[in-house]
């Protein structure tokens, strides 16, 4: 909630007694601001009042199963924020590989397919020859200072 007219800082509760008229809540506020040092109370009379809600949006990537025959298809959807460079891609690692920076992944990784620009949408892959355990991961260059974006899909593949 956005207190217009009242300002503080740390947690506040607030106790309302509001009536809604499209979207917009006019208010009696008794406001209890805590600081690190004292309490103190502020009172305002018919604050407006505006509801706010912030959806945190993070790369994701999810896969349809965790457990793969050598062979069999694996199919990849991913959602990405971060901002990608020329040379993004998506690939195939071993799990006990380093995370974080693109050159360790690109050393290790058994399959990968570009990301030509998308940002969403879905891939198939085909598990390893290998038994183990891998993850998918994106990383947004495959150029020198490439990193990892965020998620990452874990499995195993069996024999």
């Amino acid at each position: 909630m956005v207190l217009v007219g009242a300002s503080c800082s740390k947690t506040f509760t607030t106790n309302t007694n509001a009536t809604t008229n499209k979207n917009t809540a006019v208010a009696n506020k008794n406001v209890n601001a805590k600081t690190n040092t004292n309490t103190s109370n502020v009172n305002a009379a018919n604050v407006n009042t505006t509801n706010v809600n912030v959806a945190e949006e993070a790369t994701s990537i999810t896969i349809d199963k965790t457990v793969y025959a050598i062979g069999e298809d694996i199919t990849v959807t991913y959602n990405i924020i971060e901002t990608l460079k020329d040379g993004a891609w998506v690939g195939i690692v071993p799990t006990d590989t380093e995370h974080g920076l693109e050159s360790d992944g690109d050393a290790a990784d058994v399959d990968w397919q570009y990301l030509d620009g998308s940002t969403s949408g879905t891939m198939t892959f085909t598990a390893p020859d290998e038994a183990g355990d891998y993850d998918i991961r994106a990383y947004d260059t495959e150029f020198e200072g490439g990193v990892e974006l965020g998620d990452y899909a874990s499995f195993t593949v069996t024999e």
